[in-house]
């Protein structure tokens, strides 16, 4: 086989990593962003909070 063959397959493996370290980022990412609450106030003072509170 020649280097230069080995050279392109390596860079496909790192590029193919890199894809899927990303993908799991931003589902990792959206997922938190979900779960944590709109609006951090409401959260602290709990949804039955009147509007002045």
């Amino acid at each position: 086989m020649s280097t230069r063959w080995l050279r392109s397959t390596r860079v496909a493996e790192q590029l193919g990593t890199i894809a899927i370290t990303l993908l799991g980022l931003l589902v990792l990412t959206f997922i938190i962003g979900r779960m944590m609450p709109a609006d951090p106030v409401r959260a602290m003072v709990g949804e039955d909070a009147t509007r002045e509170t």
